[in-house]
């Protein structure tokens, strides 16, 4: 399977580095950067690389498209280029979905180009080619969202592409992804990053001696890629703002219970959540700790 690659950021190099490992392809990559496409090729982490993603899809059975969000449309249009009637299925790593495929569906058309939406849930707080890991698929659940205009064939056949590189691959509605992972990423990500916002507004060079291993763990993701973030929160807004609704009730609720003295529902309430996590991780198979 040949197969091109849009974008050499953390996702994008990760994904044709392990494509490479497992003995798929040629991988072809691109990149807007001659350092970046210079840097894939000396790693092995594409086969062949360009600036242009209509030539860099030329052959290739399926593209991946691994940019921020609001960027995917416009390489979509750039791989159709002048050629409508390219055989070719496309897809993306988008965290945001309906966004994403309502544009890119309209863009394709009744073509013979193709677009069916993916979610890879993977990814870590570092970014750029550098920090490319081909193990970054392995296990990881994606999301793959079919609609009406999807074929069984092309639902098939992205499947078997994720599993190639270890993933476990879902079905759903773009809307439902979107209202989940609203809660279960996009809003812990902006808690995150409001953390750290709330921490730098006191004396930044004494609270640091106290910042210990929570301030650290708890923040880590606010890390992340500001303009990957940004993108992420404007395309998924609707969502976004019922999770920040109920984020500030229940902090209002909070802020009640201990403003009262309620010690028993202030233990309650902290209670609950450590159990929920705990049966949560259980349930996803990861380690509790």
């Amino acid at each position: 399977m040949r197969v091109a690659v849009l974008g050499l950021g953390l996702m994008g190099a990760s994904l044709a580095w392990a494509l490479r490992r497992r003995g798929v392809g040629p991988v072809a990559g691109y990149a807007r950067r001659p350092e970046t496409r210079q840097l894939a090729l000396e790693r092995g982490i594409c086969d062949t690389v360009a600036d242009d993603p209509e030539v860099v899809v030329a052959d290739c059975e399926l593209a991946v498209i691994c940019t921020p969000v609001m960027v995917v449309p416009d390489i979509l249009q750039r791989v159709l280029g002048k050629e409508k009637s390219r055989g070719l299925l496309v897809t993306d790593v988008s965290s945001t979905k309906t966004w994403v495929v309502e544009r890119c569906e309209k863009i394709c058309g009744s073509g013979k180009t193709r677009f069916l939406g993916s979610h890879p849930l993977c990814g870590s707080e570092r970014s750029g080619l550098e920090n490319a890991d081909p193990d970054l698929y392995e296990d990881a659940v994606t999301v793959v969202t079919p609609t009406p205009q999807s074929t069984e064939s092309d639902v098939e056949l992205l499947t078997r592409f994720w599993g190639l590189v270890g993933s476990r691959v879902l079905r759903m509605p773009a809307r439902t992804h979107d209202a989940v992972v609203a809660r279960t990423s996009h809003l812990p990500h902006a808690l995150a990053a409001l953390m750290v916002h709330i921490v730098g507004r006191g004396d930044i060079e004494r609270d640091r001696k106290l910042c210990g291993t929570g301030f650290r763990d708890a923040s880590r993701i606010a890390s992340g890629p500001p303009i990957v973030w940004r993108d992420i929160f404007l395309t998924n807004a609707q969502e976004m703002a019922k999770g920040l609704d109920f984020a500030i009730d229940e902090l209002k609720r909070l802020r009640g219970m201990i403003a009262s003295g309620q010690g028993e529902a202030v233990e309650v309430w902290l209670r609950e959540a450590a159990e929920l996590r705990e049966k949560i991780l259980r349930l996803t198979g990861k380690r509790v700790g």
